[in-house]
């Protein structure tokens, strides 16, 4: 797979995983977050209810007590002035309070109000209202604390839920981080294998080439290109150039070899040669069609066979002046011939007026 990846998008990918990784951590944070949230919002509620409770409870015994006392002392009007704060405190909280028994609590303001109206009308409380006050007041306690046991219950179990929440918050992070991260490394560690190992193969046969280039090595392997990364996409275009640049390494080679068997027919004498093979290296096959102008050259100007020339210029020396260049067709060559022609026919004249000497010096 990554063999098919450009090295781009491969940092794409790894900077793509590492992204997830945050954000499903972002999630996970924002998510357990909102449970700790919703067992705060618990807690405080729970809390706050107690303390309510506890300012009710506080309201219930200022009534009750003050009730027992204005009893046993009606002179004063203090007793009635607890009472009456006491019934405030009760009233205010049990509003905002949610737990209490909205009953218990009506009819405990009830019979407390009018406890403080019996008193303060007639100036003195009856054992008949201490009673019914203090029958309320102990149904209202009672409430109270059972509401208050089972509060304080809920809040322990929502604090147990708060650090369990919490506890598993740090572990799924902790997981999440260690998660990723090795997957990152593990990613990070085949994508720079891969990358690395493209390299070295590029190197290798980018070396191998070159040695080829430089005749220390006769023969040439092809790169790597199997990759479709931008190391794979360079191979090929390299692969590209060393098909053409062994191609006109061949064709050059051919080329002087051809070149090798021309210069040995033509020291041996032979002109009529040409140099057939051909190069795509410009500069000789200039070269060759110069050289193949000048083997024209000389075999029009001279002859297509020097040996036929040696030969006559030996004969000549022998004062053999019969022999004759066969299928002359050169300057030289066809000019030996006529000087040939020219010297038999200076020696058959020479030789005819030797002869009419010699007659005429018979007759004489």
């Amino acid at each position: 797979m990554l063999n098919n990846m450009k090295i781009s998008k491969k940092l794409i990918l790894l900077s793509f995983i590492a992204l997830v990784g945050f954000l499903l951590a972002g999630l996970l944070i924002r998510y357990q977050l909102g449970n700790l949230e919703a067992e705060s919002k618990k807690n405080n509620l729970a809390v706050e209810n107690l303390s309510q409770l506890k300012s009710i409870l506080i309201g219930g015994f200022m009534v009750n007590s003050a009730s027992a006392i204005y009893a046993l002392d009606p002179i004063s009007d203090k007793p009635l002035k607890t009472i009456k704060k006491g019934i405030k405190k009760v009233e205010y909280f049990s509003n905002k309070n949610k737990v209490i028994d909205k009953k218990v609590i009506r009819d405990f303001i009830l019979v407390a109000k009018k406890t403080l109206k019996e008193g303060t009308k007639n100036k003195y409380l009856t054992p008949s209202d201490i009673k019914t006050i203090l029958n309320v007041w102990r149904i209202l306690k009672s409430d109270i604390f059972k509401k208050i046991s089972i509060l304080k219950q809920k809040a322990e179990i929502t604090k147990q839920n708060y650090q369990n929440v919490l506890y598993n918050l740090y572990l799924q992070i902790i997981f999440i981080i260690v998660g990723v991260s090795l997957l990152f490394l593990i990613t990070a560690f085949f994508i720079n294998k891969n990358i690395t190992s493209s390299i070295n193969s590029f190197q290798k046969g980018l070396l191998n080439f070159f040695k080829y280039l430089n005749k220390e090595s006769s023969n040439v392997k092809y790169l790597n290109d199997n990759n479709n990364d931008e190391i794979g996409v360079m191979a090929k275009v390299v692969n590209q150039n060393i098909i053409q640049t062994k191609n006109l390494i061949e064709q050059d080679e051919a080329l002087i070899n051809d070149v090798k068997r021309v210069v040995n027919l033509v020291k041996d004498g032979y002109f009529k040669q040409t140099i057939n093979k051909t190069t795509q290296n410009q500069n000789l096959e200039e070269l060759k069609i110069i050289v193949n102008e000048m083997l024209e050259t000389i075999a029009e100007n001279v002859s297509t066979d020097i040996n036929k020339i040696q030969t006559i210029l030996d004969e000549f020396h022998g004062l053999n002046f019969s022999h004759r260049v066969p299928n002359a067709t050169g300057k030289i060559d066809t000019a030996l011939n006529s000087l040939a022609d020219i010297i038999n026919k200076m020696l058959i004249d020479n030789k005819s007026n030797g002869m009419t000497l010699q007659n005429s010096s018979d007759v004489l």
